[in-house]
Formats: C-alpha cells, structure tokens, sequence
C-alpha cells in the first residue's frame, strides 16, 4: 500500500483529491480539529460517502469512542496497538471497500467505467489539471451502426461485440489511462483520458485507438 500523510486538516479535501485514497486513518484528538467532525465533513462530500474511515486514538471511553462513530466513521481502534492487527484491519476494510467501489463504478457487461463514474472523473481531472497546470487527453471512439448489429443479429451478438472491444482496450491501455463506455440508441462510445505533461502519451493514446479500429 501508498500511504500519504497531511497536518493540515483544512486541506483534507484537496489532499483526497489528489492522492484517492482507500481508506483515511486518523486520530480522534488533533490540535485544529476533532477527528469526528473531519470525518463528518468528509462524508459529506458524494465522491467520499462510503470511503472508509478508521479512527486511532488513545481515547479509552468508550462514550466517546461510540460518538464519534456515530457521527461518522467505520471502525475504532485504541492506541497502543499491535502493526500486525492495524495491518489486519486496514486491509480488510481496504479490500472490502474496493468490491463495494467496482461494483458502483463499472459496467457489468464491459467492466468498464459506467457514465455518471466516467463525468465524476472528468470534473475531478478538469479541476486538478487547472490547480496544477497539467495537460489531460480526452478521446472518444464511436461503434458506427450498432443498432444495426442488435437489429440483425441480436442483443446477444451486440454484447460480444461489447465485450470484445472492451478487452482490447483493457489489454493495451496502461493502468493510468481510464476507460469508459457511453451508450445511446446507436452508437457506443468509448472514452480515455490520461494525466499526462507530456505530449507523446495523448499521441500514444490516439495511436492506439486508431489500431484498434484498424482491428475490428
């Protein structure tokens, strides 16, 4: 795991914005603010409604400690503690958050990013490439006739199709590039943006969605 560390709860959101993380783990007692309302405020915001939140502290009441889950939080757990049991638990809660994120993000057909992820994503890397001056690509691909295809071969030989296109698109672009599907009435449109200065990789992108089409 990448961990990320800030002393400034004031910037919690931006912070979250840029790292992504997986699971936030705090004090409940900090110097600018208390944890739960952190978490509160944290919990707010859409993006990071079920992102969980782990409190470790060294506060023992047990009225406390059920407060601040109440307003907000997922587990808590009481300092000193073992690193094989914050380990254990960390990474219980940050694989079972994962499934849970697949499962509201992705299409159950493709696996690929579904639309309201994929607008989610863009307004989130519109606003980071503005704060840090850092150029993204944005590509669509249109599936020309496909109503067509349902038409006179099937929904069932639609999805094939689907699929198909979808796992080249996962086996040749890289981890960083993101993609999505888009579906109207007759067309499927497939969407990648990259977080990228440099010129070579929105090229790379471009190169590789032209090959693709060459292949199907």
């Amino acid at each position: 795991m990448v961990c990320r560390t800030t002393s400034k709860p004031g910037e919690i959101l931006r912070t979250l914005s840029d790292f992504e993380p997986d699971l936030v783990l705090m004090d409940l007692h900090m110097p600018e603010c208390r944890g739960d309302e952190l978490a509160k405020l944290i919990h707010q915001e859409k993006t990071y409604i079920i992102l969980p939140i782990v409190y470790l502290s060294s506060e023992t009441n047990t009225k406390e400690q059920l407060s601040a889950l109440k307003m907000a939080g997922d587990e808590f757990l009481t300092k000193p503690i073992r690193p094989s049991e914050l380990t254990a638990t960390v990474t219980a809660r940050v694989r079972r958050y994962r499934q849970i994120k697949s499962l509201m993000i992705k299409d159950s057909l493709t696996g690929l990013l579904n639309h309201s992820c994929l607008k989610s994503m863009l307004d989130k890397e519109c606003g980071r490439s503005s704060r840090n001056n850092q150029a993204f690509c944005f590509a669509m691909v249109d599936i020309d006739n496909f109503k067509a295809i349902n038409d006179t071969y099937g929904h069932a030989a639609g999805d094939i199709v689907l699929k198909n296109l979808s796992c080249l698109f996962k086996q040749r672009l890289r981890s960083e590039e993101h993609t999505s599907e888009l579906q109207s009435h007759s067309f499927i449109s497939y969407a990648v943006f990259c977080l990228k200065k440099k010129k070579k990789t929105h090229a790379h992108i471009c190169f590789i969605l032209h090959t693709l089409l060459l292949i199907t």
